[in-house]
């Protein structure tokens, strides 16, 4: 590879010694960007410069400094083309895969069990919920966790590792939400996610059930005074999945409009992380971490609510009939499928919550675990709506 920068260099006997000194000094900063903040190996290393110099040696010389820049942005930006082209050069196994991601991301967990992203790189705004990559970090993720999200299954790994890999969902959650608002028209979210679906030519998953986002808060009992679970009165969500059962929308079957975490979760600027269709990029670039801190937050009311019942990417898609006669996932029958011990069923040690009562004993973030105490999943929930024409028809008669 050196010899053919050499190569390009030596075309470039005609220029002036500081323009080629410029372009030298600019391969060379790719490499170290490679190293430093992508954290990448020689192979793929050896692939980048490889497209980089064919790229350069396709066009003319005034093209050279701007094709530098575009695949320096390309390349930080976790499933695009070119990012996707050098995981594959790398060669490396699904842990390693899925621990390039963690470090590129600058995944960290904080003093409130939160998940923040403190890197350069960050997921392309171009991955689409149904996206061939997406389905590959899940995968990466059965192959790396075959006993599931559990402290207990992995007593010498070091828990922030698989609470990053739990909450890496919600960042997953984050760019869907992006992506159906900002990029399919529609009066409601759900209007936006079926024209999405049409143009996508998928048919969306409608047949889960959606007790866990039909959540309902707790009352004092009139003969005890202890608090207990509000009865359960009718289904107010729907839990609506891609084709492939990994992404997945909770649509407010009063509004039409998605049900997410991220309309409520803010910036330590105070900004919201989705405002106006505006995605505020949660990295080391923009210096916009998460504001964590249950306290600051209204958990007790709305923001609660939606905060306990939202959506959550799924790293298996959670098909009861096809794990059990198709892949022979014997264990569903007992809670033991990939979706429940991937997605449902999570351990930690226990961690106390500062000025709470209540203890985050699994892998979420303390204001998840805060909000759904708040907000318990009901007893004898009852699933009305199975379908497209069921959900449309709720949507119209609370109009």
């Amino acid at each position: 590879m050196l010899k053919k920068l050499d190569k390009l260099l030596e075309t470039l006997d005609y220029k002036a010694h500081s323009e080629k000194l410029k372009i030298q000094s600019s391969l060379f900063k790719q490499v170290d960007l490679l190293i430093q903040f992508g954290f990448w190996n020689e192979l793929a290393i050896h692939r980048y410069l490889e497209e980089l110099v064919q790229a350069m040696q396709d066009s003319n010389f005034d093209n050279w400094s701007k094709i530098i820049a575009e695949f320096e942005m390309a390349i930080a930006k976790i499933g695009s083309p070119l990012y996707c082209e050098l995981l594959e050069a790398s060669q490396l196994n699904a842990q390693l895969k899925l621990s390039l991601v963690l470090k590129q991301l600058g995944a960290k967990i904080d003093n409130h069990n939160h998940l923040q992203t403190t890197g350069h790189y960050y997921f392309d705004e171009r991955l689409r919920p149904e996206s061939p990559f997406w389905e590959s970090m899940a995968n990466w993720i059965q192959m790396s966790f075959l006993k599931g999200m559990s402290i207990n299954a992995y007593p010498a790994m070091d828990e922030s590792i698989l609470q990053m890999v739990f909450q890496l969902r919600h960042l997953i959650d984050l760019q869907n939400i992006y992506y159906i608002r900002c990029h399919y028209s529609g009066n409601t979210d759900f209007a936006k996610l079926q024209n999405y679906a049409r143009m996508s030519q998928q048919k969306l998953v409608y047949r889960d059930r959606s007790r866990f986002h039909n959540r309902v808060a707790r009352i004092r009992d009139s003969k005890t005074g202890s608090l207990i679970k509000a009865p359960f009165t009718y289904q107010q969500n729907d839990k609506v999945k891609t084709q492939n059962g990994l992404s997945e929308f909770i649509i407010s079957a009063q509004s039409g409009n998605f049900v997410t975490q991220w309309d409520y979760l803010k910036t330590v600027k105070g900004e919201y992380i989705l405002e106006r269709g505006r995605f505020r990029q949660v990295t080391a670039i923009s210096h916009d971490l998460i504001d964590s801190n249950p306290k600051h937050y209204q958990l007790k009311g709305k923001a609660g609510q939606i905060i306990a019942n939202t959506e959550s990417f799924n790293y298996d898609a959670g098909d009861f009939l096809r794990d059990l006669l198709c892949k022979g996932e014997s264990g569903i029958l007992f809670g033991e499928g990939k979706h429940h011990i991937l997605d449902m069923r999570h351990h930690g040690t226990i961690k106390k919550i500062s000025g709470f009562k209540v203890k985050n004993k699994g892998l979420e973030s303390d204001i998840r675990v805060v909000a759904k105490n708040y907000w318990p999943f009901p007893e004898n929930y009852r699933e009305i709506i199975r379908n497209e024409k069921q959900l449309i028809r709720q949507l119209i008669n609370y109009k």
